[in-house]
């Protein structure tokens, strides 16, 4: 949680760090001559040759000079980088999206990990549409995937539709919104529902289905008998589970569910989940 009095310490701090950080260009490093390592000055070198395999003129030229000829470049330190131009608006953005513990950079670092599993296997020379084309035909290629028909089984012995414990993008439901105050919000819908004999049938040697009934019941009694959460799961007895039933046999699918809570910045927010 931040203060007003922690945000301009953080601010003053950060702007001490620049201060430091050009007066350091400005003194330090114009008494020290920076150059390229020996491994560096051989890696140019190498990426040259690349080049001149493209029947580049200036870069076939370049990678036939020899390599006691290459002198190491002057290295200079760059702060026009995007994480030191970031440093001025840290306090900006905490005041505007909270503490930084809010969010994160996973879902851009995962994407970009994709994008490094795609890169050896396309055409270097246009990397940005090859990219977006294997994509696409990955996208087409599940879609075909998902939509095929299944194969019957042999003999005349019907095929079983197991059902599913999730909805599809495409599924509608309605969710109406709901008071900020409420802990939750969840469609009152009825329309896609789970016959539990069969889906724990067709499901016995999923291990995450494993007492999925007496866990559900064990749920559905602490919360109608106010049962505080102290960290372990709560354990009933079988006589107390047999007090619960499901209407039917019963239990629905939803596809999104609201949650309402308070962030360390004591506001309210919500967050969507989707099962």
């Amino acid at each position: 949680m931040h203060t007003e009095s922690t945000l301009q310490d953080l601010d003053n701090s950060l702007t001490r760090l620049g201060d430091n950080l050009r007066r350091f260009k400005k003194v330090t490093c114009t008494v020290y001559t920076t150059r390229e390592l020996p491994a560096e000055v051989a890696a140019r070198g190498r990426r040259t040759a690349a080049l001149a395999s493209h029947q580049k003129p200036l870069a076939k030229e370049l990678a036939q000079e020899p390599s006691a000829k290459r002198t190491p470049r002057l290295w200079e330190l760059n702060l026009s980088t995007v994480k030191l131009h970031g440093l001025g608006h840290y306090v900006d953005s905490i005041c505007r999206h909270g503490t930084t513990d809010n969010y994160s950079t996973q879902v851009g670092e995962m994407a970009h990990r994709r994008v490094k599993q795609i890169y050896p296997v396309i055409q270097k020379s246009s990397h940005t549409i090859g990219i977006a084309r294997y994509e696409q035909r990955q996208r087409i290629l599940w879609q075909i995937h998902i939509h095929a028909p299944v194969q019957p089984p042999s003999g005349n012995q019907k095929p079983k539709k197991t059902p599913k414990s999730w909805l599809e993008f495409q599924d509608e439901e309605r969710l109406p919104p709901g008071s900020p105050n409420d802990h939750h919000v969840m469609s009152h819908e009825v329309r896609h529902a789970l016959y539990l004999p069969d889906w724990l049938s067709d499901n016995e040697d999923n291990p995450a289905v494993k007492d999925f009934l007496p866990k559900l019941k064990d749920f559905c009694l602490a919360q109608m008998l106010n049962d505080d959460y102290d960290g372990d799961d709560l354990k009933y007895t079988a006589t107390q589970r047999r007090h619960i039933s499901f209407l039917h046999n019963k239990i629905y699918c939803h596809k999104r569910l609201r949650v309402n809570y308070t962030t360390y910045d004591c506001h309210r927010a919500q967050d969507t989940l989707n099962p």
